[in-house]
């Protein structure tokens, strides 16, 4: 079976763990529809339920996996006791298709990683943090 995935982070071109997508058709560039929270904290978390003020459509890449692949990102993530897997809507090039979205539940944050005292990724990018590590969308 075939899955559309949502990468933000890491798991992008240029990322650390994009080898893990090797097998992976990337369909390209894409924006979610609705706006979550994006924390920098390390490498990027997005929360489905920021608070005001700290959210924005998230910018990332589409990819098309296949269940093997899609089981390396659930191990990778911790799918679904560290982060958690959600089918959301996404702008690409070709219309808005359903994805899937790895999320951090604000139950898991911690005086360390507390959205409200952290700073956030304001436009949703990664990339104007990170630099050039990341490909342009």
């Amino acid at each position: 079976m075939r899955h559309l995935v949502f990468v933000y982070g890491t798991l992008k071109r240029g990322g650390g763990n994009n080898r893990l997508l090797e097998s992976a058709r990337l369909v390209g560039p894409a924006v979610t529809v609705d706006a979550y929270g994006m924390e920098r904290n390390g490498s990027p978390r997005v929360y489905r339920d920021a608070p005001k003020g700290y959210a924005a459509p998230v910018v990332g890449e589409v990819y098309c996996v296949d269940d093997e692949t899609l089981a390396r990102l659930d191990s990778l993530e911790r799918h679904p006791d560290w982060y958690r897997r959600e089918q959301v809507p996404v702008k690409t090039a070709g219309g808005v298709v359903l994805v899937w979205l790895y999320f951090m539940p604000v139950t898991h944050m911690t005086a360390a990683h507390d959205l409200f005292k952290r700073p956030v990724y304001v436009n949703g990018d990664a990339r104007h943090v990170w630099g050039s590590r990341y490909a342009a969308v």
